[in-house]
């Protein structure tokens, strides 16, 4: 069993993180909420955990979601970033505002949340 659990230890830590810049957006109205993740998978699990129990925990969507309905709303991912091996997690998440802020620039503000 101890070796086990140091071979999953081992996967863990060798494992690719994947963060990425994504909107969630209102395809009624064409609003979306934008934001950065260090965690794709897990922000893709959560909004997959929202729409299968057609309930929203994105405080600035719940007016909406409860109005339109999830099947109104899709996770777009707009770009993803590999954290590279010699990052920390602070410069991985630095990377990740400074991707932010570019996607800021890019898309409309009247459409936000």
């Amino acid at each position: 069993m101890d070796e086990k659990r140091k071979l999953l230890m081992s996967q863990y830590k060798e494992r690719k993180v994947i963060g990425a810049i994504y909107r969630i957006l209102n395809q009624k109205n064409g609003r979306f909420y934008l934001n950065k993740t260090a965690n794709l998978q897990g922000s893709q699990n959560s909004f997959k955990s929202c729409y299968t129990t057609g309930t929203c925990t994105h405080p600035r969507l719940v007016k909406e979601w409860n109005e339109y309905g999830q099947d109104a709303f899709v996770f777009e991912v707009l770009e993803t970033w590999e954290k590279d091996a010699t990052q920390t997690d602070d410069e991985f998440r630095k990377d990740l505002e400074e991707l932010l802020e570019i996607w800021d620039e890019k898309l409309p503000k009247e459409n936000r949340y």
